[in-house]
């Protein structure tokens, strides 16, 4: 019953009150619709098979990455165009590294993140009856939204929000990578070791059928939309999508 009660609090805030607050702020993202229209993106996931070797390749291209990205940073003069974080454990866990970066434009929800830069953009995270539910996930899909300005739905990991602004943006191909779909467990990324106790991977487990049933949405919304999605991870669980080769696109090209 609390978890319904919660729920239900955080439906009315966002929906509502949020709006009012962030009203300016929102309307900042206006300025990316069709920023990039016809153009391509990399998005950089930091599942376990991402390695530095892949961070090199893309240079160069569009990229938008997420979480503890930037602890590469002293291994390679690559950055993402983006950044974004939205699971609030993340964000408390990283906070304050996150506030010592200069990301070139980073995307979080309003709610519950204290993050204020000028290239940070917050974002109306609208929080429906569906996250009572998050167990059925694979049956119960998570909204997808059309217009960033009004509502980002947070789904399963913040790789769901990132397709939701990329899509705003306009991009007609996406090449995701470091997007194993495997469980969290012991499983650090090769090129971001979270390290110590407050390792990330262990705190942020979710069941990778749920993560999988968010990838289900992306693709039926992409279809709908006539955007090309492609798979360019090493391994991992992630079918969904036509898988290629990481090399081969860049070579290509």
């Amino acid at each position: 019953f609390s978890r319904i009660i919660v729920t239900l609090l955080k439906a009315f805030y966002s929906n509502c009150i949020d709006r009012l607050f962030h009203k300016n702020e929102y309307n900042r993202l206006k300025q990316f619709k069709d920023i990039h229209k016809g153009k391509r993106l990399f998005i950089v996931a930091t599942g376990p098979s991402l390695t530095l070797d892949d961070i090199n390749l893309i240079k160069g291209e569009i990229c938008f990455s997420m979480n503890s990205i930037y602890k590469l940073f002293d291994k390679t003069d690559w950055r993402p165009d983006y950044f974004a974080i939205y699971d609030q454990r993340v964000y408390k866990l990283l906070n304050e590294d996150l506030k010592k970066q200069n990301f070139n434009c980073a995307f979080c929800p309003a709610m519950n993140t204290d993050w204020e830069k000028p290239f940070v953009y917050k974002t109306p995270v609208n929080w429906d009856w569906k996250y009572l539910f998050k167990e059925y996930a694979s049956i119960i899909k998570h909204d997808f939204s059309n217009d960033i300005t009004k509502h980002v739905y947070p789904g399963t990991n913040v790789v769901y929000v990132i397709f939701q602004i990329a899509f705003y943006m306009g991009f007609s191909d996406i090449y995701i990578l470091g997007a194993d779909c495997t469980m969290a467990t012991n499983n650090h990324c090769k090129a971001v070791e979270y390290g110590n106790n407050t390792d990330i991977s262990s705190q942020t487990i979710v069941p990778n059928e749920h993560v999988i049933a968010d990838y289900a949405t992306i693709k039926d919304m992409a279809t709908q939309r006539g955007i090309n999605v492609y798979n360019a991870t090493r391994g991992g669980a992630l079918e969904i999508f036509k898988r290629v080769k990481l090399e081969d696109i860049i070579n290509n090209h």
